[in-house]
């Protein structure tokens, strides 16, 4: 009997700060704000802060896979859309 082989993708996790990539991400949502929040209030985005790239779903699960298929390498920022937060400094 032959072991069954698994490839295994390789992680690459960057080297960056997370206050700058939540600082990035809200960025990019104050930008779409107006927009996003009439439209979309209490659903979730998921955003690839480098590109601006986003995707809007009701569940985060959802916005996330269908953003991450799109940028499979990167790391995703999330959050709620209309529920105002205070970032820590």
């Amino acid at each position: 009997m032959m072991a069954e082989q698994k490839t295994l993708q390789q992680i690459v996790i960057p080297n960056i700060n997370p206050k700058e990539f939540a600082r990035k991400g809200e960025a990019v949502y104050e930008r779409l704000k107006e927009q996003i929040e009439r439209e979309h209030y209490g659903k979730f985005i998921a955003i690839e802060p480098e590109s601006g790239d986003y995707e809007i779903a009701d569940r985060a699960i959802d916005a996330t896979l269908r953003l991450k298929a799109r940028h499979p390498d990167k790391l995703l920022y999330g959050r709620p859309i209309g529920f105002h937060r205070k970032l820590r400094r």
